[in-house]
């Protein structure tokens, strides 16, 4: 395999920025993002690759990424009270998920709850695709609340992959799920957000900031 034009190298996550290497065939320096996982890497290599082919300079135009401001629902992670909210509600497909539920396995000093709704639009795999989502999330989360007419998929999967099904509690729709989260979510908790949009994930999402005290 040929190696890329413009590669992230020494890549460090955290929850709420990332930083990496950027190496081209001329230069070599860090780069920082206010965003965090692996698909924002992505995204910003091929930014750079586009500033560079206008002439922009591959360090200013890491500078300009450096001062974006994060996309609401898009892996916005931010404190809640004493709750942390991964807000990825904004769209959902099975790769999608997963870097939400990565990013979610990366939390190791509270429970984890990962709230999963439909992917839409996957046409006669979408069961499929639902339990391989499903089987991800065992290994990811301690508490699955799935919600939409794929739940069932989503939880079936995650047996699979090992998470007690005591530690799932299928939910119909987004409202349903919202009044099961406010009446059993605990501070000491990070919650996982995603669905694809028509779901309504966003809508629990912001009841959650509206209904638990800010600090």
């Amino acid at each position: 395999h040929l190696p890329a034009d413009y590669r992230a190298e020494n890549t460090l996550l955290s929850l709420f920025e990332t930083a990496y290497t950027l190496s081209t065939a001329t230069a070599s320096f860090p780069v920082r993002l206010c965003a965090t996982g692996y698909p924002r890497i992505y995204a910003s290599l091929f930014a750079l690759a586009v500033a560079d082919h206008f002439g922009i300079p591959p360090k200013e135009a890491a500078e300009a990424l450096s001062r974006g401001e994060h996309a609401k629902g898009r892996q916005s992670v931010e404190m809640v009270g004493d709750l942390l909210l991964i807000d990825d509600s904004y769209n959902a497909s099975p790769e999608a998920v997963k870097a939400g539920l990565h990013l979610l396995s990366t939390v190791t000093d509270r429970t984890r709850i990962a709230v999963l709704g439909d992917m839409l639009q996957l046409g006669v795999h979408s069961a499929a695709l639902h339990r391989r989502v499903g089987y991800f999330a065992a290994g990811c989360c301690e508490e699955l609340v799935p919600f939409g007419a794929f739940s069932d998929e989503i939880l079936r999967g995650a047996i699979e992959g090992g998470l007690d099904a005591a530690h799932i509690h299928l939910c119909a729709d987004a409202d349903a799920c919202t009044a099961y989260l406010l009446a059993t979510l605990r501070g000491n908790s990070a919650i996982l957000i995603k669905s694809s949009h028509a779901l309504g994930g966003d809508r629990i999402a912001e009841a959650i900031r509206k209904s638990i005290p800010q600090k």
